[in-house]
């Protein structure tokens, strides 16, 4: 299962000149997680949170993206940082990793069986008792986010495209809640953060842990 290639050559093309800025909250991800894990950034784009995390003290990370102008950027501009492309099935044997990172990454992939494959392979992946920690977008209720969820013909509620041909999603609260399922949840703290156009945007912080067997 692939990403479609109209979002691949859409974040190709962002991969220089756009800043993204939501946030890591650096004090809850180490609160749960030590800096002698191993760590895997699903969607890491250019490694701005890879690169946040290595100067807090994390040595050993990982990060793919499934663009391959993003993972280009990372490494030329963190050379000592581990980069790899990759879909959402992860190159990676089972129990790999002990926390995985995922940070405004299922906002950009809408379609529900993408999303189910990645949070699979992130149950796959992690050690036991492994922690995931996931940032993202929420479903909104103002006018402008409602209207463009209405007018988006692309499955499920919270679906939209913008003008330069992005398809995101926000999230609800309960497609979460079945999303991750597989996993102890430990945190889900609301929040508000701004997206890559500088609009406010409903958001979540998540920490689940892989339970055990």
């Amino acid at each position: 299962m692939e990403i479609p290639e109209d979002q691949k050559h859409y974040w190709d093309k962002k991969a220089t000149g756009t800043t993204f800025s939501t946030p890591l909250d650096i004090d809850l991800f180490k609160a749960h997680v030590s800096q002698q894990a191993t760590l895997l950034d699903i969607g890491c784009g250019y490694g701005r949170i890879m690169d946040q995390l290595f100067r807090q003290g994390y040595s050993d990370i990982t990060g793919v993206d499934f663009s391959w102008q993003m993972v280009k950027q990372g490494k030329s501009s963190l050379p000592g940082l581990d980069f790899a492309q990759a879909s959402p099935a992860l190159p990676f044997r089972s129990n790999s990793f002990d926390a995985v990172v995922l940070m405004a990454v299922l906002t950009c992939i809408p379609d529900n069986s993408h999303q189910e494959l990645i949070m699979g392979e992130i149950n796959r992946v992690l050690k036991e008792n492994g922690i995931v920690y996931i940032t993202d977008f929420m479903i909104n209720t103002d006018p402008r986010n409602q209207e463009r969820y209405n007018r988006c013909n692309r499955g499920s509620y919270g679906v939209f495209e913008l003008d330069d041909g992005a398809v995101l999603r926000h999230h609800s609260r309960n497609h979460m809640v079945q999303l991750t399922n597989a996993f102890e949840e430990l945190i889900f703290k609301e929040t508000v953060f701004a997206t890559m156009h500088q609009h406010r945007s409903n958001g979540f912080y998540y920490i689940g842990k892989k339970q055990g067997f």
